[in-house]
């Protein structure tokens, strides 16, 4: 179990064996190293990449990663009084955001920024994927009308877990799209950016549970879950806070899969 070192903006031999010899991008230490490993990601750290980007990490259920964003000016190897929230992944152009693999992870802010395309930030695309973000935020700065920030994929049997995490949209089309089974707990302003006519879409057996989780920014005229799919979906919800005006649902439930 190594520690791996990831800075933008390092200038070493890119090996990611020191501070000084950091990994410039999280997408090349992922894929150089093994399960188990702790990836320290530099406060400062900003990755772009103007094509798709797939950030595969190599954790597994048995031995998962750490990908942590720690103040490389503190302690070798990073402390607790190290970690920061500041730490960005992103892509432009027409193109998506996908990070695999098994790990939790701290203060890592994903982002998808260009103009008008409709690209996806994918959480878990693989089968067995686990995956828990804490102190992140997940961000679409486009005007994109059908993108979406989405957790899992194809098969469903993956997981998810957002802890004081927010999600970020750039028009009103917008969602979150939930594919498998996921949490949602303890965020404050969970919702930024331009709030969305619908926040919440289910694909496939997605299973929401979100508990003290802050969704009083969609208010008159918007709504938080659309049931109008042939998806099964299942959301509950406990101590939330939402606007007195916010309409539960959009849409007719289908048929008994709804």
């Amino acid at each position: 179990m190594a520690d791996v070192y990831v800075r933008s903006g390092a200038t070493g031999a890119n090996n990611g064996s020191s501070k000084a010899d950091a990994y410039t991008t999280l997408e090349a230490a992922a894929a150089a190293k093994a399960a188990g490993d702790s990836f320290w990601v530099a406060s400062d750290h900003v990755e772009i990449k103007a094509t798709s980007l797939t950030i595969a990490c190599p954790g597994t259920a048995a031995n998962p990663c750490r990908i942590l964003c720690v103040d490389f000016a503190g302690s070798t190897p990073p402390v607790s009084a190290d970690l920061r929230r500041t730490a960005i992944v992103s892509t432009t152009g027409s193109s998506t955001l996908n990070i695999n693999g098994t790990f939790y992870t701290y203060g890592i802010n994903t982002q998808r920024n260009t103009s008008a395309a409709n690209q996806q930030i994918v959480l878990a695309g693989n089968s067995t994927d686990f995956q828990v973000w804490h102190g992140c935020s997940h961000t679409l700065n486009s005007t994109g009308t059908t993108a979406k920030i989405t957790l899992g994929s194809s098969n469903g049997s993956q997981r998810v877990v957002f802890i004081d995490t927010t999600v970020g949209f750039g028009a009103v089309g917008q969602q979150l799209q939930v594919a498998c089974v996921a949490e949602w707990y303890d965020t404050v302003s969970a919702i930024t950016g331009t709030i969305p006519t619908s926040l919440l879409l289910f694909a496939l057996a997605g299973n929401l549970t979100i508990r003290g989780v802050d969704l009083s920014a969609a208010g008159s005229g918007k709504n938080l879950v659309d049931v109008s799919t042939s998806n099964a979906g299942r959301l509950q919800a406990t101590d939330c806070t939402t606007h007195a005006s916010v309409t539960l649902t959009t849409g007719s439930i289908v048929g008994p899969r709804g």
